[in-house]
């Protein structure tokens, strides 16, 4: 079976084709362009990012020259949008960073019982979940009664099938989810005096959630009449790409936002869990939960700052170049890579950035290293955290993204952790993980299938260097952990004093 697989990322969208030896063919890739909206925030024209969904696919069954069996689709999960069942869109795709939407988090926060509201949702209130977004629309004067959110993978399967559908990994991160229930939280959303019916109904993750409808605009290269499936969450889906499919295993993604992801067996969750700081969820596959802690803005402290230290911006082969004339070892400067705020084990979207231990020798490659081992530092505490819950250790952690393409970094991360970091040969984990999901769903591959495929073989490795790893775990533990409640402190100040 040939499967057209579609990764709806946060700044671009990809399709490809998984033919029938299980090899990606006919990449495409394109842009989506954010505009402003009346607040000056920044979002997703519905039609445009439509638009880009159609060109990326039908560019990629053109290059392939395959017929299409079936569509699969990974993607970013918190982006989303109001639509009604008439195909009016009430609002423009809001994504996962919008902050706007803020305030509402105390207002979920003010119904108390946060642990066991945790225990059965695996997640804690976040500006990027749909339910506080939804209050804000409220709030904003939204009539939310005959609307439907969805997510931004349900948006592309509505387009294509007409149906109103979306998957577990995707319903999690809602904040309207329960697991134990394995569905919408009636009890739950009744607090806010909201209804189920606001949300789509969930299929299985790999599952059809409806046929291309032969009637609805559809790319050309895409056949009616043909299953259209999530396949879950994009970060969810690249950890089985990469075979991290069992407890002890860890999955690395290096984009705009970095996680760090393990599975594990399905059962229920405990307060252990709930102290961690991590978010659980549903697994894209069956009978296992996954954990998973986040750093929202890792890449994108790298795209902060090579845009801020050149009027026409740094090059990647600037940066790289730059990175190459620090000595190897720890540059003395402690970044805190919170421009998004801070995520486990100690959430909070108040938290600052901040650079410390700048001397007047520092220049842009001694602050790019920073930047990166500040990173490499939120990594290492993510690690940790989840190794004491779990009590496996770990020896090695495989890693995806764009930052992999960053020696440097990548070396310092093995350094920081103390693990060797093993880079699968896969040129898109996501448009791969999507096709592998749907394929284990339908009872074409099983486990031992996923971790035994060849870009698990030969994979190179980047191991840490023993002195360096004493020498950052020094400055990780007598500076970079001490200085985080200080910031902290901070960042709660500067936000009730609203300075700028």
């Amino acid at each position: 079976m040939a499967i057209l697989t579609l990764d709806l990322g946060t700044t671009h969208c990809k399709a490809a084709l998984v033919n029938r030896e299980g090899q990606l063919v006919g990449l495409a890739k394109q842009a989506l362009q954010t505009t402003s909206d009346g607040d000056g925030a920044a979002v997703l024209s519905p039609d445009h990012f439509w638009k880009t969904v159609c060109t990326v696919m039908d560019e990629a069954v053109a290059k392939s020259r395959q017929t299409v069996d079936a569509i699969a689709i990974g993607s970013m999960a918190e982006t989303g949008l109001l639509v009604d069942s008439a195909g009016t869109y009430h609002t423009p795709l809001l994504p996962w960073y919008d902050q706007r939407c803020s305030p509402w988090v105390a207002a979920i926060e003010e119904r108390g019982a946060a642990q066991e509201r945790f225990l059965q949702s695996g997640m804690r209130p976040s500006f990027k979940c749909a339910l506080t977004k939804l209050l804000w629309l409220r709030s904003q004067g939204m009539e939310l009664k005959n609307k439907i959110w969805l997510s931004a993978p349900d948006f592309v399967v509505w387009k294509l099938t007409g149906r109103l559908v979306t998957d577990p990994t995707m319903a999690n991160r809602t904040y309207a989810y329960s697991m134990a229930l394995e569905n919408w939280d009636r009890s739950w959303l009744g607090e806010f005096e909201l209804d189920p019916s606001l949300f789509a109904e969930i299929r299985p993750s790999g599952t059809a959630a409806g046929m291309v409808h032969h009637q609805l605009q559809r790319p050309t290269g895409v056949p009616a009449g043909i299953p259209v499936i999530i396949a879950g969450h994009d970060h969810v889906v690249a950890s089985v790409a990469v075979g991290a499919v069992h407890p002890g295993s860890l999955f690395n993604s290096m984009g705009t936002a970095e996680a760090l992801l393990g599975a594990m067996e399905q059962r229920a969750l405990g307060p252990a869990d709930y102290h961690s700081g991590l978010s659980y969820g549903p697994h894209v596959l069956p009978q296992r939960l996954c954990w998973m802690g986040g750093i929202s803005a890792s890449g994108a402290s790298i795209e902060w700052l090579r845009h801020l230290l050149s009027d026409d911006a740094l090059t990647y082969r600037d940066v790289l170049d730059l990175l190459s004339q620090v000595e190897p070892g720890p540059s003395g400067i402690l970044y805190f890579p919170y421009l998004l705020g801070a995520g486990a084990p100690k959430p909070d979207p108040q938290a600052r950035a901040a650079f410390v231990g700048l001397q007047r020798h520092h220049g842009k490659a001694h602050l790019l290293k920073a930047v990166l081992e500040g990173t490499a530092f939120e990594l290492e505490t993510l690690r940790r955290t989840a190794q004491a819950v779990a009590a496996i250790p770990h020896d090695q952690i495989r890693a995806v993204g764009g930052g992999t393409k960053n020696p440097y970094w990548l070396q310092i991360k093995a350094d920081v952790c103390g693990c060797t970091f093993a880079l699968p040969q896969l040129e898109e984990a996501v448009l791969m993980g999507a096709a592998l999901v749907a394929a284990v769903n339908a009872g074409d591959l099983d486990l031992d299938d996923v971790e035994n495929l060849p870009a698990q073989s030969g994979m190179p490795v980047v191991d840490p260097d023993p002195q360096r790893r004493q020498a950052y775990l020094k400055m990780y533990k007598e500076g970079y952990l001490p200085l985080q409640e200080p910031l902290r402190s901070y960042s709660c100040l500067a936000a009730a004093e609203k300075w700028r």
